[in-house]
């Protein structure tokens, strides 16, 4: 539904649907990131934002207590972790970092 969204389907400049899907799960990504910015989601991308959330959750649980699937002898993966009590994963662009690592060298950018 969020792709049915007048701002995708209408006006000068549409957009295709991969480029579509794209900037609604990066808002709803960011949107979990950041919670301020769930107010601006529509209704349709805030829908998605919590199927993905979900998602997340879900699997925050699971790598929490890994017993779950059997092993009564498995850790959390997260005990000293900054992940703890929350999980969505980082993806970074490989160029940027590499720009960053030239301009602060890789000890540099490990420390910031």
């Amino acid at each position: 539904d969020a792709m049915k969204d007048p701002e995708f389907s209408t006006g000068g400049a549409k957009m295709s649907r991969e480029e579509t899907r794209y900037t609604i799960y990066r808002r709803a990504a960011l949107a979990i990131e950041r919670p301020e910015l769930q107010k601006a989601l529509t209704p349709s991308e805030r829908i998605v934002m919590d199927t993905i959330k979900r998602h997340f959750d879900t699997k925050r649980e699971l790598m929490e207590n890994p017993a779950i699937f059997g092993n009564t002898k498995s850790v959390s993966i997260f005990p000293e972790s900054r992940h703890k009590g929350t999980y969505v994963p980082h993806v970074y662009d490989r160029h940027e970092k590499a720009l960053m690592i030239q301009r602060y060298g890789a000890e540099g950018l490990q420390e910031g």
